[in-house]
C-alpha cells in the first residue's frame, strides 16, 4: 500500500517490559491499595525516561519527513511492488528475512551509494541519487520494525538503480570526452580537408548528432556516434596521409628524371599543406639544382666510360656536392674511388712480382707496406702480405739448402749440419731438410769414431798393446768415411800393426824343473819346459813367471816385436827362499 503522506503514529514504549500488558499495551492503573508508597524519586525517574523517548522521536520524524513529501509521495512505488522493467529481478533468489542477509544487503548498498556519489560528482545525473535515497529509508523503517526480508529487497532495488545510474554516469563521460577529443581532432585537419573533404562532413555530421544525443540525455548513444565518427576520421586522416606521400613520390620520381619544375610543382603543394613536411623541404631544396647535378652525373659517366677515372670521379664528386642527398651521385664516388684503388694495388702487386724475380725480397716487402698504408681498408693488401711472407719464407728455405749442399760438396760437414739444422729450428720439416741433418750427423759421427779409434790405436801401439792397437786401427778402417785419405803418420802406423799382427819365435831356457807360465796376447799355464824350447807368440807385451817348490820365484816383462824378434829368455828359480 502507499503510504498516506503522514509520519506514522508512534507509541511510548515502557521502559521496564515487565509493566507492558499481555498485548504490549501499558498495564492497567494499580488500585489504590497497590500505589508505592514512600517512594518520591520514581516520579523523577519516569518524567526523565519519557523526555528521552519525546526527544528520539522528535529526530526520528525530522529523519524521516523528507520522504513523506507530497512531490515524493505522489512517484513513491509500494515495497511489495516491485518496479517495472528491472532487469535480472526475476534471477534473484528471494529475500531470506534473515537479519544477516539484511544487513549484508545493506552494506553492499552503502558501499555502492559512496562510490557511485563520488563518480556522478558534476554529471546531469548527480540528482538521481536523491531519488535511490527512498529505498534506503523504506530498508531502514523495515529493519527498525524487524522485517528483513522487506528490508533486503529495498537494499537490492537501491544496488540495482545505482548500477543502472553508474552506466548512465559511464556513458556520459565517455559520451563527453569522445566528443571533446572528436572536437580537437577537427581543429587540425589541414591535409584532410584538401583530400578527404566528403568525409570530414560526415564526420561533422556524425559529431553534431552526438551532440544532439548528449543534451537529450542519450549518453550511450552520444558516445557511439562520438566514437564512430573518430574512427571515420581516423579513416581519412590515413587516406589524406597516403594522398600527400603520392604526391611526395610524384616529386621524388620528377627528381629521378631530372624534371626540376614537376618537382618543384609537387613539393611546393605538400608544403603548402604540411609545412613540416621533412621529405618535401629536401625535395624542393634539391629540385633547384637537379639539372645542373643531373649535367655533372651525365659528364661523369662519358668520361668513366673513356676510362677517364679521375675525372669521372672529379664530376661525381662536383654532383654529390651540389646535391648531398643524391644517392646515384655518392654511389657514383664511391665506386670510382674503388675502381681507382683497385687499379692502384694491382699495379703495385705487379711492381712486387718483378721485385720477387729480380731477388730483391727487402725492397718488395717495403713496397708492401707502403701499399697498406695507402689503402688500408683492402682486405687483399693483407693476404698478399701474407702470401709474401710464405714465398720469402721457401726462398730462405731454397737458398739454405743450396748453401747446405754446396758445404756437403765440400766436405764441410760441420758447416753443412749448421745449416740444416737452423731450418729444423725455424720450422722447417721438409723431407731433403730432415735426411741432410742426418746423413751429415752420421758423416760427423764416422769421422769422430775414426779419429778416435786412431788415437786409441796409437796410444796401445806407444805401450806395446800391439793386438788392441790392431783391433783399434781395423774398427777406425771400417768407420773411416770414403773420402777420408790417411795420413802419413796413419800409414805408417798401419805397416808398424801390419809387423805386429804375425807371431815371432822366442825361445825360452830353464832347468827343466822350473815351472814355466806367461801372460799376454797368448797365455800358458806354468808348467815345466824343456831346457831349451822355441814358442811362437804374437808381438806384445808379456808377463814371464818362473815358479819352483822352496825356491822364490822369478818374474819379469817381455816386449815381443815382429820387427825385432827378443833373444833367448831365461826363466830358472835359482835363489833358495830363507
Amino acid at each position: 500500500m502507499a503510504d498516506s503522506g503522514q509520519p506514522p503514529r508512534r507509541r511510548l514504549v515502557p521502559w521496564n517490559p515487565e509493566e507492558t500488558g499481555p498485548d504490549g499495551s501499558a498495564p492497567p492503573p494499580l488500585p489504590p491499595d497497590r500505589q508505592p508508597r514512600g517512594r518520591p524519586p520514581l516520579k523523577w525517574i519516569a518524567l526523565g525516561v519519557a523526555v528521552l523517548v519525546l526527544a528520539l522521536l522528535v529526530w526520528r520524524v525530522v529523519a524521516v519527513l523528507p520522504e513523506f513529501l507530497p512531490e515524493r509521495a505522489e512517484r513513491e512505488v509500494p515495497a511489495e511492488t516491485p518496479p517495472e522493467g528491472e532487469e535480472g529481478a526475476a534471477a534473484e533468489p528471494p529475500p531470506t528475512g534473515e537479519r544477516s542477509d539484511a544487513r549484508t544487503a545493506r552494506d553492499h548498498a552503502r558501499a555502492l551509494r559512496d562510490a557511485v556519489r563520488m563518480e556522478a560528482a558534476g554529471s546531469p545525473r548527480e540528482g538521481a541519487l536523491l531519488e535511490i535515497e527512498r529505498y534506503f529509508v523504506r530498508a531502514e523503517r523495515a529493519e527498525d520494525r524487524r522485517a528483513y526480508a522487506e528490508a533486503e529487497a529495498e537494499y537490492r532495488r537501491a544496488v540495482r538503480e545505482l548500477e543502472a545510474l553508474r552506466g548512465d554516469v559511464s556513458a556520459w563521460r565517455a559520451a563527453r570526452e569522445g566528443i571533446a577529443e572528436l572536437e580537437d581532432n577537427l581543429r587540425e585537419v589541414q591535409v584532410e580537408e584538401a583530400f578527404e573533404a566528403d568525409a570530414l562532413r560526415e564526420v561533422r555530421e556524425g559529431l553534431s548528432r552526438a551532440r544532439t544525443s548528449m543534451e537529450i540525455g542519450r549518453y550511450g548513444e552520444a558516445a557511439n556516434l562520438a566514437a564512430s565518427a573518430t574512427a571515420r576520421l581516423a579513416e581519412a586522416r590515413q587516406s589524406a596521409a597516403g594522398r600527400l606521400e603520392a604526391e611526395v613520390s610524384r616529386g621524388q620520381r620528377a627528381l629521378a628524371e631530372g624534371d626540376g619544375a614537376t618537382a618543384i610543382e609537387a613539393f611546393d603543394r605538400v608544403l603548402a599543406l604540411d609545412p613540416a613536411h621533412e621529405a618535401a623541404a629536401v625535395g624542393r631544396q634539391r629540385a633547384e639544382t637537379i639539372e645542373e647535378v643531373s649535367a655533372r652525373m651525365r659528364e661523369g659517366r662519358r668520361l668513366e666510360e673513356r676510362g677517364d677515372l679521375r675525372g669521372a670521379l672529379a664530376a661525381y664528386g662536383a654532383a654529390a656536392d651540389l646535391d648531398e642527398y643524391a644517392v646515384d651521385a655518392r654511389q657514383a664516388v664511391s665506386r670510382v674511388r674503388r675502381a681507382l684503388r683497385d687499379k692502384a694495388v694491382e699495379d703495385g702487386f705487379r711492381e712486387v712480382a718483378q721485385l720477387i724475380e729480380a731477388d730483391r725480397w727487402d725492397e718488395a716487402e717495403r713496397r708492401l707496406r707502403d701499399l697498406r698504408g695507402e689503402y688500408p681498408e683492402d682486405n687483399r693488401i693483407a693476404g698478399r702480405m701474407e702470401a709474401f711472407a710464405e714465398e720469402r719464407r721457401l726462398n730462405r728455405v731454397r737458398v739454405a739448402l743450396i748453401a747446405a749442399r754446396e758445404a756437403e760438396s765440400a766436405r764441410e760437414w760441420e758447416r753443412a749440419r749448421g745449416i740444416y739444422r737452423d731450418l729444423i729450428d725455424t720450422g722447417v720439416d721438409r723431407s731433403e731438410v730432415i735426411e741432410g741433418y742426418e746423413r751429415t750427423g752420421r758423416v760427423l759421427r764416422a769421422k769422430q769414431a775414426f779419429a778416435i779409434n786412431i788415437r786409441i790405436a796409437r796410444e796401445a801401439a806407444d805401450r806395446g798393446d800391439y793386438q788392441d792397437a790392431i783391433t783399434r786401427f781395423n774398427a777406425a778402417m771400417e768407420q773411416k768415411p770414403d773420402y777420408v785419405d790417411l795420413t802419413t803418420e796413419q800409414v805408417a802406423l798401419q805397416s808398424f800393426l801390419e809387423q805386429q799382427s804375425r807371431p815371432v819365435p822366442v825361445t825360452f831356457i830353464s832347468d827343466g824343473r822350473t815351472l814355466v807360465s806367461y801372460i799376454g796376447p797368448m797365455n800358458r799355464s806354468p808348467a815345466v819346459m824343456e831346457r831349451e824350447q822355441t814358442v811362437e807368440l804374437l808381438p806384445g807385451r808379456y808377463r814371464i813367471r818362473g815358479a819352483r817348490m822352496r825356491f822364490r820365484p822369478v818374474e819379469f816383462e817381455l816386449l815381443v816385436r815382429g820387427d825385432e824378434p827378443p833373444g833367448p829368455v831365461r826363466v830358472i828359480a835359482h835363489e833358495r827362499e830363507r
